[in-house]
Formats: C-alpha cells, sequence, structure tokens
C-alpha cells in the first residue's frame, strides 16, 4: 500500500517531490522547501530544479528558495537567472544584503559583463556604506557593458548627490557621459574635477 517502506535501494526522491508540490499547495513553505532539500540530499542540487522553480512560481517562495534556485542557475551556467533569483531574495529578505554580495560576486566571476549582476551588486552595497565599491562596479559596468552606461550614470549621480566632493563618482560620471555622447555634461565634470584639483 501507499505506508508500506521503500524497497532496499529504492530512492524516495520522486514520492518527496510529490509532498513537495503538495505542501506549497497546501501554504507550507517551509516544509515543501525542507522535503526539497531532503531530495538533493538523495539525488543532487539539481534534481530539484523544477519543483523550487514551481515553489517560487507560487509567490510564497522563500528567501532561501530563491537562493538555492540561484545557486542552481549559476551551476548551469544561467547567469541572468541567477541574478533574477538573488534579486528576488533581497525583495523577500532585505537585511540579508551582505549575504547575498558573495553569491553576486560569483555571478560576476562567471558572467563579467553582466549588467543586472553589476546593478544588483551596486544596489547591495551602496546602502550598506560601500559607496567606493559601489562606484567601482559602476564603472566597470559602463566599460563592459556600454549599453548599460545610462544606468550607471544615473546611479552615480544620485552618489555624487549624497558626497559632492567624491572625484571617483565624477569620473565615473564622466565616463558615462563619454560612452553617452553627453559631451556637455561631460564637461561640467572635467571642469568640477579640475577645480576641486588644482
Amino acid at each position: 500500500g501507499l505506508l508500506q517502506p521503500l524497497a532496499g535501494g529504492e530512492k524516495s526522491g520522486p514520492v518527496k517531490r510529490l509532498l513537495a508540490t503538495a505542501l506549497a499547495r497546501r501554504g507550507q513553505p517551509q516544509s515543501a522547501l525542507e522535503t526539497l532539500l531532503q531530495v538533493a540530499e538523495e539525488e543532487g542540487i539539481r534534481s530539484i530544479r523544477e519543483p523550487l522553480e514551481a515553489l517560487v512560481a507560487t509567490g510564497q517562495g522563500l528567501a532561501r528558495a530563491h537562493l538555492i534556485l540561484a545557486d542552481i542557475h549559476l551551476e548551469e551556467g544561467r547567469a541572468e537567472e541567477a541574478v533574477e533569483s538573488l534579486r528576488r531574495a533581497h525583495e523577500k529578505a532585505p537585511g540579508e544584503a551582505i549575504l547575498l554580495a558573495p553569491k553576486v560576486v560569483r555571478v560576476l566571476e562567471s558572467h563579467p559583463a553582466s549588467p543586472a549582476a553589476h546593478l544588483l551588486l551596486a544596489g547591495l552595497l551602496a546602502p550598506g556604506g560601500e559607496r567606493e565599491r559601489t562606484i567601482v562596479i559602476l564603472r566597470h559596468l559602463t566599460r563592459v557593458a556600454p549599453a548599460s552606461a545610462g544606468e550607471a550614470l544615473a546611479r552615480l549621480e544620485t552618489l555624487l548627490k549624497e558626497d559632492p566632493g567624491s572625484p571617483r563618482a565624477r569620473i565615473g560620471i564622466l565616463e558615462a557621459c563619454l560612452e553617452l555622447k553627453q559631451h556637455p555634461q561631460a564637461l561640467e565634470q572635467v571642469a568640477a574635477i579640475a577645480s576641486s584639483h588644482p
């Protein structure tokens, strides 16, 4: 019958995946996730990608579920999906930025031109007072993904408003303006840098 133990050597993964689906439908995402993690221990983390995606698609996905899904996406070479999962994890647990930043760095190590990863990392670091690192990331974004120079420019301008004396922010704005062919604004930055550093 249904409650009989599995025969020796038989894997319980399929049954546990069904149980996780049922738990998610009943509004028990934590129990569903724990059940999926048991499957992952038995069959490997990639074996739970589809049920994990189904769990987070219900809208009741936990930050941890998004983090695990990001690891799977990254392992399978899907950087943009990994970044999206990390962004959602940040939405679910905004206080965990310090834990997310190293994962975003891992994405950038394997996909150094990812605009989404640059912007997410900048968004994680800036509120934590990591202004200089944020500027470096945004300047790098302008270099490796010129099409994202406008987004880098907007964020750099915000950082400059917070610290008007920052030469690095001005240089970043200058670089983004040059990339965007906004020469008058670029000249303004050159003049500001020159007047503050005679």
